[in-house]
């Protein structure tokens, strides 16, 4: 058998009778799917904290991880922690769900992949301020703490009076903010064996607390619980 062109001047090409390598797609679908808890390795006395994702047959979504924390701020008295009174004005940073976090540094299968070289609440804060628009602010972001203002200063406002009342009296405020990392806003799905290391290193009480200027306490932000 025999080939030659009609036309010299058109594209070269094949016939679909001898394309022997082309494979045809294949239909995949998920078959089941499981929701996990992952508990920090080491307690919550002990930082920097790391949440260990051991390799195993499945893939992971790495769109869908989210970070469970649960915070209290109390204050000092005579050597001992004690609760805050009522009147007592101070209050959380913005997004605090996401911006307690000092540095995050990822690794999987022992490679860095990602390390926020500890700017990671200035990050994820302008990430979400210029990225989000105000039916997310004044919506499903409250979940990660994050409450409007509009006031010049940060000591005032409808936001920061919002975030004041959830730790009023030192109650504990649960936050559940989705992970702000390149490798998690991707939509593609992390392939099984692998082994993911995330490790967490958070800000300190002055950092993520914002109080009435002139007060004369000493304030602790702790974390109650970090899932």
């Amino acid at each position: 058998m025999s080939f030659h062109k009609i036309d010299n001047d058109s594209v070269n090409s094949i016939t679909n009778a001898l394309d022997f390598f082309q494979i045809p797609p294949t239909n995949v679908s998920i078959s089941s799917s499981k929701v996990y808890e992952i508990l920090t390795s080491n307690p919550l006395t002990d930082t920097p904290y790391h949440f260990k994702i051991h390799s195993s047959q499945n893939f992971i979504d790495l769109s869908k991880c989210y970070i469970l924390s649960e915070f209290r701020i109390r204050k000092e008295e005579n050597g001992q922690l004690v609760n805050l009174a009522p009147n007592e004005n101070v209050a959380p940073i913005q997004l605090i769900g996401l911006t307690f976090i000092n540095n995050m540094r990822i690794t999987i299968n022992g490679r860095e992949i990602f390390n926020s070289n500890s700017l990671y609440a200035y990050k994820t804060y302008l990430s979400h301020e210029f990225s989000y628009p105000s039916t997310a602010k004044n919506s499903h972001l409250n979940s990660a703490g994050y409450y409007g203002n509009n006031e010049l200063t940060l000591e005032a406002g409808s936001g920061f009076a919002t975030r004041k009342a959830l730790f009023t009296s030192s109650r504990t405020a649960q936050f559940l903010s989705k992970i702000d990392a390149d490798l998690f806003n991707q939509p593609l799905y992390l392939v099984n064996h692998c082994e993911v290391d995330i490790e967490i290193i958070p800000n300190d009480t002055n950092f993520v607390l914002i109080g009435q200027r002139g007060q004369d306490i000493t304030l602790r932000f702790s974390i109650v619980n970090f899932t």
